[in-house]
């Protein structure tokens, strides 16, 4: 019984990922090409941005969090 919680799971998370990205990528495509931008463009400005901005956020984190010496 736990194992089919598990699957359903796992379905219906792979289902929510698919519809998100297609979402992003759609949204992305309409910007860019309200920006005039081509589709090279937009893929790799705006996409690689947004897929990037977390990586971002824990890298200012761990800087932020290095103990500063007294001098």
């Amino acid at each position: 019984m736990i194992l089919l919680l598990w699957i359903v799971l796992f379905v219906i998370s792979l289902v929510v990922l698919i519809t998100a990205a297609r979402y992003f990528t759609r949204s992305a495509e309409i910007i860019g090409l309200t920006l005039g931008m081509s589709s090279f463009a937009t893929g790799v400005i705006i996409v690689a941005l947004g897929t990037s901005g977390s990586t971002t956020g824990s890298l200012f984190q761990a800087i932020q969090s290095i103990p500063q010496e007294k001098q």
